[in-house]
């Protein structure tokens, strides 16, 4: 059971990650009128927001996208990506509620959807499926396993050489 959860921890974080590397390339790199422009009445949420609150968007987004899969993938604080989904379900609120405003019920299933998805890796990465769990069960990837052989770190009873 723990397996299937992780792995479908790994999967929406994935999912969403791509959602974020998307998206902020799009505010990070797309001038604030073309972008108003390129999705139809989905997109016209841009043009209350200056080029500089976009770019802070982009770059949350892109921050997420990385804290969602990068420090879990190296083993080096594993600790942030429920951090980071953490911000993603603020993102997602913060978005629900711009939409609500604004009175686009129409396009707010799709942030709705991510909203859930980033709880769900958010309750998965605190809860069950947490990597202090899973490392406590010796989970380790080999270059941790050395390096805490060989800087005399505590291994919990499960070093392999």
């Amino acid at each position: 059971m723990k397996r299937k959860l992780n792995l479908a921890l790994w999967i929406v974080a994935g999912i969403l990650a791509l959602v974020f590397l998307v998206s902020s390339s799009t505010k990070l790199f797309v001038p604030k009128e073309k972008l108003a422009g390129m999705g139809g009445a989905a997109s016209r949420w841009v043009e209350d927001f200056s080029p500089g609150a976009l770019k802070a968007i982009g770059a949350l987004e892109f921050l997420a996208a990385v804290g969602l899969i990068v420090p879990a993938a190296l083993g080096i604080a594993p600790v942030l990506v429920p951090l980071a989904a953490t911000g993603a379900v603020l993102l997602f609120a913060g978005a629900v509620i711009m939409r609500l405003r604004r009175g686009e019920r129409a396009t707010i299933i799709g942030d709705l959807v991510y909203l859930v998805m980033a709880a769900f890796v958010v309750w998965g990465r605190f809860g069950p499926g947490s990597f202090t769990r899973l490392t406590q069960r010796g989970v380790f990837s080999r270059a941790r396993l050395r390096r805490m052989a060989r800087e005399g770190l505590p291994d919990r009873g499960r070093l392999v050489s």
